[in-house]
């Protein structure tokens, strides 16, 4: 009865600690967008969430994001939001006291729903470029 018990709690504890980043940052990150001048319309791909600039919106970690600026009489920026991999999934090896199981749960929990990841930039603010003679808009800018 006791080592049932005894099972039981660690069961529970390893599913309800499991997942570290999940807790500690969450599967969504705020990002901010600015641009000069302000009013540009943002679209955020894979989502297809779209905003006016300065504005926040809140991207899911585990993809990596397409974000392209527009605003008439300036050249469209297209622009990357890449994942990397976060420190808060380094809380998962607090659970090695509960075996090797613990960690893997916790880092598997972590990286399907996105929190073992975290977005960069942090916030993108960017210039944009008036379309005159001079600049070709077809020229990208390096970000």
């Amino acid at each position: 009865m006791v080592a049932t018990t005894m099972r039981w709690t660690v069961l529970a504890l390893v599913f309800g600690v499991s997942g570290c980043a999940t807790v500690m940052h969450g599967e969504r990150q705020t990002i901010a967008f600015d641009s000069s001048p302000p009013g540009a319309t943002v679209t955020i791909l894979p989502e297809g969430v779209t905003l006016q600039t300065p504005s926040e919106a809140a991207l899911l970690r585990k993809k990596v994001h397409t974000v392209r600026v527009t605003l008439d009489g300036y050249c469209t920026e297209t622009l990357y939001i890449d994942r990397v991999a976060s420190g808060a999934t380094n809380g998962n090896i607090v659970l090695v006291g509960l075996g090797v199981i613990g960690v893997l749960i916790g880092k598997t929990v972590d990286t399907e729903n996105g929190a073992a990841f975290a977005l960069e930039p942090e916030a993108v603010s960017i210039t944009l470029r008036p379309v005159t003679d001079d600049v070709a808009c077809s020229t990208p800018v390096c970000r």
